[in-house]
């Protein structure tokens, strides 16, 4: 009954901080992290305890009023947690790490210690002909912000990872953003 309460709490607070972000540009970065938490809470509960999940937030960025455009991250974490950690036989580990680059710009980086692309294509033949779907919306809104000339540069790359042996080993996803303040 505890984990039942605990799974309809977090789910109705991601609803709610659904419907609030949904017309904002942007918001604080510690309310992206609440979000995020709540929702790795909710598939960590769903999956059995699949995956640990770690943050590490540069000193040099304050979440309170450091700004970001609302959901951004989400949709990779759950791209690391569907197609690369689901198909492990161990625990999963994904690691959001938030950089100050310089003074006009900050790194997200999302590394996870998954299948890879290239196996995950393998596992499943669709992916093959299909980009993310929540990949592709993240381009498309960053792309967005640069066509308006935005401050600063938003930029997106996907670094397939590989162990020493060379085989795929994890994905890291490195989103840059200008530093915005409220």
């Amino acid at each position: 009954m505890d984990e039942a309460l605990t799974y309809l709490n977090s789910f109705s607070r991601i609803i709610r901080m659904t419907l609030e972000f949904v017309d904002m540009k942007f918001i604080s970065l510690s309310d992206e992290l609440v979000y995020l938490q709540h929702y790795v809470k909710l598939e960590n509960m769903r999956f059995d305890e699949l995956f640990d999940y770690e943050v590490i937030c540069d000193k040099d960025i304050d979440p309170e009023t450091t700004l970001i455009p609302p959901m951004l991250l989400q949709p990779i974490i759950e791209n690391s947690i569907k197609h690369g950690i689901m198909q492990l036989n161990h625990k999963g580990i994904i690691k959001l790490e938030i950089i100050k680059i310089d003074e006009n710009s900050f790194k997200c980086i999302i590394e996870d210690n998954g299948i890879g692309r290239v196996k995950a294509k393998q596992v499943v033949e669709e992916q093959i002909k299909k980009e993310s779907i929540g990949l592709k919306i993240i381009k498309e809104r960053l792309d967005l912000f640069n066509s308006k000339g935005e401050d600063g540069n938003f930029k997106i790359e996907i670094i397939d990872l590989y162990s020493d042996n060379g085989e795929p080993s994890g994905t890291r996803v490195e989103i840059i953003l200008p530093l915005v303040f409220n």
